[in-house]
């Protein structure tokens, strides 16, 4: 008697953990429609042909955060499908990691823009399930398929990956001959103001800064500086003297009038020589 108690506790317990061996997960809705509080959900399937306990068994449902889980207890049994949903939204839309521990037998999906992802993101209410059900890839079904066999996906194959391409070969390009340097073109040079200023006006610099100086850990950062340019001071020009108000010069005139008084005085002799000589000719005709 005690030794058929023992076979059966031995037994069990080696039944225990070949079954745990045999739940996996089976269908995950990681983006319900509409409210996601609470609707979402992972199946688990039983390819062992009986009830097997779920001891032990963990079902962790973040990629990298392992307070995210659910723990069963010894109470925990599963016959074909077992649904398992919890409060709040824990997957990812975009993409996540679901994985299943049950003492040394681990199982997990990684979808969408997770590492090691198997297959795309599902769209909202759609489901990713294996096909066939517990021993298949896993797949994005073409309808929600809780606790009941997985629907047949719209194409057999899982997402493919890109294949490898070959990179062409450069071809060597011919170097252009090298350009002649252009000349420095002359600086203009600026003309030079002719008309002196009578007023002078003093430039005063009217640069202004607006400068933010913040400070911090031994750093100096300048956010902005605006300067103003000077105004253009432009010289007063002065009004040129045509000559127009100048008066005649009187030793001018002088010099003038003695020239033609010696003038005058040098041709008197002959002028009166020869009126004399007329004079003469006349009394004799007469």
């Amino acid at each position: 008697m005690n030794k058929l108690l023992l076979l059966i506790f031995i037994s069990f317990f080696l039944l225990t953990n070949t079954a745990s061996a045999q739940v996996v997960i089976n269908e995950v809705l990681p983006n319900p429609s509409g409210d996601e509080s609470g609707a979402e959900w992972v199946e688990l399937y039983n390819l062992n042909p009986g009830i097997t306990p779920l001891t032990d068994c963990i079902l962790y449902l973040h990629e990298t955060n392992n307070n995210q889980k659910v723990v069963f207890s010894q109470e925990n049994f599963i016959e074909k499908f077992k649904v398992i949903s919890w409060d709040g939204s824990w997957l990812n839309n975009s993409g996540d990691r679901v994985r299943l521990e049950c003492g040394s037998f681990t199982d997990s999906l990684s979808y969408g823009d997770a590492t090691e992802s198997v297959v795309s993101k599902p769209n909202e209410g759609g489901s990713i399930g294996r096909s066939p059900d517990g021993t298949g890839n896993f797949y994005l079904l073409s309808y929600v398929t809780i606790n009941e066999a997985n629907a047949v996906p719209p194409t057999l194959s899982p997402r493919p990956t890109d294949s490898p391409t070959s990179t062409p070969k450069p071809t060597n390009t011919s170097t252009p001959p090298p350009t002649s340097k252009p000349s420095k073109t002359p600086t203009p040079t600026a003309k030079k103001e002719t008309g002196v200023p009578t007023n002078p006006v003093e430039a005063k610099d009217d640069t202004t800064e607006n400068e933010i100086v913040l400070s911090g850990d031994n750093q100096t950062e300048v956010l902005g500086i605006q300067e103003t340019s000077l105004q253009n001071l432009s010289p007063t020009p002065t009004e040129k003297n045509d000559g127009s108000g100048k008066k005649f010069p009187i030793m001018a005139g002088i010099l003038i009038v003695a020239g033609i008084g010696l003038t005058g005085a040098a041709f008197y002799p002959i002028f009166r020589k020869r009126r004399l000589s007329y004079n003469l000719k006349d009394e004799k005709e007469n």
